[in-house]
């Protein structure tokens, strides 16, 4: 198992591609599996469920239609994004649980800092009580190709929560939900120190899956 963080703004579309070779050389050659660890530029990203209504400010941001999972999310400096390169032959190829603990994943790492994250029936991502609402903290979105996973999870940290706007983020619609960050709930942290707490709580949750796969 090998984990990646990358300093600085990682362009898009080379991290596609890196994660794309990556997981042919899981697939084909029997790769470490990797989790990689960054931020990007300013940039929306549109899933296979995107619908051309929710991009609001076309030109704000550049716009990459990708193959995950999903409807548009942003990604931008401030917010830790993690690509999980997974081999669900090994793991138990299982979907809808890789998914689910990707949810308990962000969970576990958001209670490290006193933060409850929540599922949601019906929404997609992990969910927090704020000012009376209920705001995403966490977007998820994912594509297995022959068992091996990639892209993954975006959580803000402390990204510019206003750049949200140029999209319907996730098909996110309403006054009773929104977007939040832990900097907005008052947790002001470094990337280093979230990755820290990433890193534990990958362990809790993909270790003991691949431990109950090889039982």
């Amino acid at each position: 198992m090998e984990w990646r963080i990358s300093e600085g703004l990682v362009d898009y579309a080379e991290a596609l591609a890196a994660m794309e070779a990556r997981v042919e050389a899981i697939r084909a050659h029997g790769a470490p599996e990797l989790v990689w660890l960054l931020e990007h530029p300013p940039l929306y990203t549109a899933g296979t469920s995107a619908r051309a209504g929710d991009l609001l400010q076309p030109g704000r941001f550049p716009v990459h239609e990708v193959g995950r999972g999903g409807q548009y999310t942003y990604h931008g400096p401030g917010q830790r994004v993690a690509y999980v390169m997974l081999d669900l032959k090994d793991r138990g190829p299982d979907v809808r649980r890789f998914v689910r603990n990707l949810e308990e994943w962000i969970i576990r790492t958001l209670a490290r800092f006193n933060v409850r994250g929540e599922r949601r029936d019906g929404r997609v991502g992990i969910w927090v009580a704020h000012d009376g609402r209920e705001d995403k903290i966490a977007a998820i979105g994912v594509r297995v190709r022959r068992w091996v996973t990639f892209h993954g999870i975006a959580i803000n940290v402390d990204p510019e929560l206003s750049h949200f706007a140029g999209i319907v983020p996730c098909g996110i619609q309403g006054q009773a939900l929104g977007v939040t960050s832990l900097a907005q709930l008052g947790y002001i942290l470094s990337m280093a120190e979230f990755d820290m707490a990433l890193r534990a709580a990958f362990e809790e949750v993909f270790d003991s899956d691949l431990l109950s796969a090889a039982q």
